[in-house]
């Protein structure tokens, strides 16, 4: 998974404790539990039935997880789960949110907010990561929500990379923000200017030199998408998307949300 790409990066992020939002079909916490630098995974999805259907019918999805004494599963709200005391929820290395796209009467557009990218800022160790979906990438749907979704990422954390991959599920590419602050790249203080260079670092990793990275941290073989090269292609994004990302003002919060079309 690319967070973990991060951590094969210049950077010296290796995960133990990661926490997903919503995941229910989960992919994402089979992909997680790949990586042995991983001792535990909490995963907290609103929907119950999502994940029993998972497990039963979609075993290539979900192969592994519940014999892996890693992961634990809370049936309840993401956003509320989280936004307890540090005594209860502990603090993660990665936070991943992969939830429903912030549809007016879904249940997802409050884990899109200001207010919450600060409470999983807060739950974040210093060194740590967030990623989240951020809905369609494409050239003609990236103004729905994914270039809002990074601008509001940038009013919480110092330092946000957009990137975007084909979901042929969908039908469409579609977008992701990874954040970090300065201090948190490395377990000391850096200046903006070295966490914009880490950065830009990780994002124009050579492919050789990912790919190696990553094979002294993971079977190769058990990852069928992310490699060196597809790394590359990911951050790659087509100037008129980085435009609308330079030139995007909102910020969504819960007075002001911004739904996906």
């Amino acid at each position: 998974m690319l967070a973990f790409g991060w951590a094969s990066g210049d950077m010296d992020l290796k995960p133990k404790r990661v926490y997903i939002g919503g995941g229910g079909e989960l992919a994402t916490a089979r992909e997680v539990l790949k990586h042995p630098s991983v001792e535990e995974v909490v995963m907290v999805d609103l929907d119950k039935m999502v994940v029993d259907v998972s497990r039963e019918q979609l075993h290539e999805w979900s192969t592994g997880c519940f014999s892996d004494p890693r992961l634990t599963v809370h049936y309840t709200d993401a956003h509320a789960w989280l936004n307890r005391s540090d005594a209860d929820t502990g603090l993660f290395d990665l936070i991943i949110m992969d939830i429903a796209d912030p549809f007016e009467a879904g249940p997802g557009i409050a884990l899109y907010t200001q207010e919450f990218y600060r409470i999983a800022k807060s739950k974040l160790t210093p060194g740590g990561v967030f990623v989240t979906q951020s809905g369609p990438g494409g050239l003609l749907t990236h103004t729905e929500c994914f270039t809002s979704v990074h601008r509001t990422l940038q009013s919480v954390f110092e330092h946000v990379l957009p990137y975007t991959a084909e979901i042929p599920s969908f039908g469409s590419n579609w977008g992701w923000n990874l954040a970090f602050d300065a201090s948190g790249v490395r377990n000391s203080r850096l200046s903006s200017s070295e966490a914009l260079e880490a950065g830009s670092t990780f994002k124009d990793l050579s492919m050789t030199s990912l790919s190696t990275r990553l094979k002294s941290r993971v079977d190769p073989g058990g990852l069928r998408f992310y490699d060196g090269e597809g790394h590359r292609g990911i951050f790659h994004i087509s100037k008129p998307i980085r435009d609308s990302i330079a030139l995007e003002e909102r910020i969504i919060t819960k007075d002001n949300p911004v739904f996906m079309l």
